[in-house]
Protein backbone atom coordinates (compact mmCIF):
# COMPACT_ATOMS: atom_id res chain seq x y z
CA UNK A 1 0.00 0.00 0.00
CA UNK A 2 1.25 3.93 -0.38
CA UNK A 3 1.32 6.60 1.88
CA UNK A 4 -1.98 8.35 0.64
CA UNK A 5 0.44 11.58 -0.51
CA UNK A 6 1.74 9.15 -2.88
CA UNK A 7 -1.30 7.28 -3.51
CA UNK A 8 -3.07 11.05 -4.23
CA UNK A 9 -0.67 12.22 -6.60
CA UNK A 10 -0.53 8.94 -8.79
CA UNK A 11 -4.50 8.92 -8.69
CA UNK A 12 -4.44 12.47 -9.52
CA UNK A 13 -2.16 11.91 -12.95
CA UNK A 14 -4.63 8.86 -13.27
CA UNK A 15 -7.98 11.15 -13.35
CA UNK A 16 -5.73 13.96 -15.85
CA UNK A 17 -4.89 10.67 -17.84
CA UNK A 18 -8.51 9.81 -17.88
CA UNK A 19 -9.83 13.66 -18.90
CA UNK A 20 -6.93 14.22 -22.13
CA UNK A 21 -7.94 10.47 -22.98
CA UNK A 22 -11.55 12.01 -23.66
CA UNK A 23 -10.93 14.61 -25.87
CA UNK A 24 -12.18 14.38 -28.86
CA UNK A 25 -8.90 15.25 -30.61
CA UNK A 26 -10.99 15.55 -34.23
CA UNK A 27 -12.23 18.69 -32.29
CA UNK A 28 -8.44 20.64 -31.96
CA UNK A 29 -6.69 22.52 -34.52
CA UNK A 30 -3.62 21.47 -35.79
CA UNK A 31 -1.74 24.48 -33.87
CA UNK A 32 -3.56 22.93 -30.63
CA UNK A 33 -2.69 19.19 -31.47
CA UNK A 34 0.66 20.03 -31.89
CA UNK A 35 0.88 21.94 -28.85
CA UNK A 36 -0.80 18.60 -26.75
CA UNK A 37 1.63 16.19 -28.94
CA UNK A 38 4.71 18.80 -27.45
CA UNK A 39 3.44 18.34 -23.73
CA UNK A 40 2.53 14.69 -23.71
CA UNK A 41 6.31 14.11 -25.15
CA UNK A 42 7.38 16.26 -21.66
CA UNK A 43 5.50 14.30 -19.67
CA UNK A 44 6.30 11.00 -21.10
CA UNK A 45 10.54 12.14 -21.03
CA UNK A 46 9.69 13.34 -16.90
CA UNK A 47 7.69 9.87 -16.45
CA UNK A 48 10.64 7.84 -17.71
CA UNK A 49 13.04 10.16 -15.59
CA UNK A 50 10.44 8.95 -12.14
CA UNK A 51 10.31 5.45 -13.27
CA UNK A 52 14.33 5.36 -13.65
CA UNK A 53 15.00 7.16 -10.61
CA UNK A 54 12.21 4.02 -8.87
CA UNK A 55 14.37 1.54 -10.83
CA UNK A 56 17.68 3.07 -8.97
CA UNK A 57 16.12 3.52 -5.28
CA UNK A 58 14.53 -0.64 -5.64
CA UNK A 59 17.95 -1.29 -6.49
CA UNK A 60 20.00 -0.22 -3.82
CA UNK A 61 17.17 -1.63 -1.45
CA UNK A 62 17.93 -4.93 0.21
CA UNK A 63 17.12 -8.40 -1.46
CA UNK A 64 15.57 -9.38 2.06
CA UNK A 65 13.24 -6.71 2.04
CA UNK A 66 12.18 -7.18 -1.70
CA UNK A 67 11.72 -10.74 -1.57
CA UNK A 68 14.50 -11.42 -4.08
CA UNK A 69 17.17 -9.60 -6.05
CA UNK A 70 15.74 -5.80 -6.47
CA UNK A 71 15.94 -5.30 -10.27
CA UNK A 72 14.33 -9.47 -10.42
CA UNK A 73 11.90 -8.37 -8.66
CA UNK A 74 11.09 -4.93 -10.25
CA UNK A 75 10.85 -6.87 -13.39
CA UNK A 76 8.70 -9.39 -12.30
CA UNK A 77 6.01 -6.73 -10.96
CA UNK A 78 6.51 -4.77 -13.98
CA UNK A 79 6.20 -7.17 -16.42
CA UNK A 80 9.40 -6.19 -18.10
CA UNK A 81 12.72 -7.61 -18.75
CA UNK A 82 15.45 -7.83 -16.08
CA UNK A 83 17.32 -6.13 -18.73
CA UNK A 84 14.82 -3.52 -19.19
CA UNK A 85 15.00 -3.02 -15.53
CA UNK A 86 18.74 -2.77 -15.27
CA UNK A 87 18.79 -0.07 -17.68
CA UNK A 88 16.07 2.11 -16.25
CA UNK A 89 18.50 1.62 -13.01
CA UNK A 90 21.46 2.11 -15.09
CA UNK A 91 20.37 5.79 -16.65
CA UNK A 92 19.39 7.04 -13.23
CA UNK A 93 22.58 6.19 -11.59
CA UNK A 94 24.73 9.04 -12.82
CA UNK A 95 22.13 11.68 -11.81
CA UNK A 96 21.29 10.60 -8.28
CA UNK A 97 22.28 11.91 -4.85
CA UNK A 98 25.65 10.43 -4.09
CA UNK A 99 25.58 8.15 -0.54
CA UNK A 100 28.59 8.32 1.91
CA UNK A 101 29.93 4.42 2.87
CA UNK A 102 27.62 4.80 5.89
CA UNK A 103 24.81 5.79 4.27
CA UNK A 104 24.25 9.24 4.45
CA UNK A 105 23.61 11.87 1.74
Amino acid sequence: MLSSSVDGAVDRIDAALDALSSLDLSALSADELIRLAGRCETLARRQAVLAADIALEVNRREAADLGGAPLKVLADWLRITPAQARRRATLAEPLAPRRTLDGQP
